[in-house]
């Protein structure tokens, strides 16, 4: 081969060890890895900047009469990404609503937990509910059914990631999207000016996009 666009699930490897020690272009997309030590700090990643979509999401709920906020952060430990949405979702909510009116539950659930979250969050108070992993959104979404609970109307729902599934939900829920078709045209044109001029090339960061949908309703 003649390099590699590596989608990293956050740790180095051995096979990325392996396309390293051959000097190979080497390119990480939608998501990076950690610590970025060595020769890892060398290679260019094209992955999302979540400030954008997570600030208009929460003025969004802001606007629609919220005091306060809640975020489910999904499996932290070994994604970065997940890792940084949380961060800067505390840091902007906390700008936004107060730190006393943000909670945060950084879990990646299977269903039994989820409820247990989703009844933690009603117990304090939040209404309206941010979800950094996708997965996790579904969860509740099942959980809410099963519960009798209604979508827009006990809890507001906003996830990450703009998959199909939310637009046919019903109501449809309000997503932050990675743009990915973007960091994939991004990504694709700089590997191969890699590739044809033999330049480096530096990281880019694609911003989130906040799209609004019913699964927001009013306090």
């Amino acid at each position: 081969i003649d390099g590699a666009i590596i989608v990293p699930q956050g740790e180095e490897t051995d096979a990325m060890r392996m396309l390293m020690e051959q000097h190979l272009p080497l390119m990480f997309m939608d998501r990076h890895v950690e610590p970025r030590t060595g020769d890892l700090t060398h290679v260019p990643v094209v992955d999302s900047d979540p400030e954008q979509g997570i600030r208009d999401a929460l003025l969004d709920v802001k606007q629609h009469g919220f005091c306060s906020v809640g975020y489910v952060s999904g499996p932290i430990i070994a994604s970065p990404s997940l890792q940084e949405r949380e961060q800067v979702f505390r840091t902007v909510a906390s700008e936004i609503f107060g730190e006393e009116h943000v909670f945060v539950e950084s879990t990646g659930f299977e269903q039994s937990s989820c409820a247990s979250v989703l009844h933690r969050m009603i117990s304090v108070g939040v209404k309206a509910l941010i979800i950094g992993y996708s997965p996790d959104a579904l969860r509740v979404m099942d959980v809410m059914a099963r519960e009798g609970l209604v979508i827009g109307s006990d809890i507001s729902l906003i996830s990450f990631d703009d998959v199909e599934i939310f637009r046919l939900a019903t109501p449809r829920i309000s997503t932050i999207s990675q743009q990915v078709q973007r960091i994939g045209r991004t990504s694709a044109a700089l590997f191969l000016d890699m590739l044809e001029h033999n330049v480096d090339v530096q990281s880019q960061r694609v911003e989130t996009m906040y799209i609004p949908r019913e699964s927001l309703g009013n306090a």
